[in-house]
């Protein structure tokens, strides 16, 4: 039986500190990677993350980092090169909105979805990232996207923007790196259980599972295992892809 062997490689996520984020951190290391990871304002979730982590007898670290700020994921990444050396994988996590038509959008706020959802991407692989990946050879991106990016609904236009933008990333990297043995996909997710579905009350939800063909909402760990299986080597010709993960949602609209 074929096993996904991440034995010996480090890997940087953002946002791991709950939900998709931990889910990762956790199906990465149980396939025997080391990780490193930041969070923004929950110390005590990313502390339970890292002690989970090293439970399963793999280095863990967390930084407290706000991905939209180049300055503090340089400092970042610069100490996650004296720990690891190198980095084998870089999952682009981090991000959020909430619902803003674009007639009460505001510039602040705009700025501030662009700087978490799509320039901390840019910023892993800009302030040390590629670097990193370089320096062991090769590796694997992996931006967590969003259904959004081809709807265009789900979270505003400002949402929708910013995950879009990681298919130019994406297709970037993919295909400018990929003569040094570096990989980039896009996972475009919707209506995966989180905290973030506890706005929505009982019925509402119903309905939004209605509109998943597959018939259930996505769990945090159906993301994490693919995100694992893009990491390893049984996903080394997949490249510059966008692989859609919402059960049909978007084709069935």
């Amino acid at each position: 039986m074929l096993k996904i062997d991440l034995t010996g490689k480090k890997a940087f996520l953002t946002g791991g500190s709950r939900g998709v984020g931990r889910a990762i951190c956790l199906a990465l290391a149980e396939c025997g990677a080391d990780i490193a990871f930041t969070y923004l304002s929950r110390d005590e979730a990313a502390n339970g993350v890292v002690k989970e982590i090293e439970a399963l007898g793999r280095e863990a670290y967390c930084y407290k980092c706000d991905v939209g700020n180049f300055d503090q994921m340089k400092e970042t990444l610069n100490d996650i090169k004296e720990k690891f050396g190198k980095l084998d994988i870089i999952v682009n996590n981090a991000g959020g909105s909430k619902v803003v038509e674009i007639d009460e959008l505001t510039p602040e706020y705009l700025d501030t979805v662009l700087k978490s959802n799509l320039y901390g991407s840019f910023y892993s692989i800009m302030a040390g990232g590629l670097d990193l990946l370089k320096e062991a050879g090769g590796g694997s991106i992996i931006n967590i996207g969003s259904s959004a990016m081809y709807s265009g609904m789900g979270g505003g236009p400002q949402y929708s923007a910013s995950k879009a933008g990681l298919l130019g990333l994406t297709r970037y990297m993919a295909v400018q790196y990929g003569p040094e043995n570096i990989r980039c996909n896009t996972l475009a997710i919707s209506l995966i259980k989180t905290e973030l579905l506890n706005k929505f009350d009982d019925e509402m939800l119903k309905k939004k599972i209605a509109t998943v063909p597959v018939g259930r909402l996505g769990e945090p760990e159906d993301v994490a295992y693919m995100t694992a299986f893009l990491s390893s080597e049984m996903a080394s010709y997949i490249s510059g892809e966008v692989i859609l993960m919402d059960g049909a949602r978007t084709y069935a609209k």
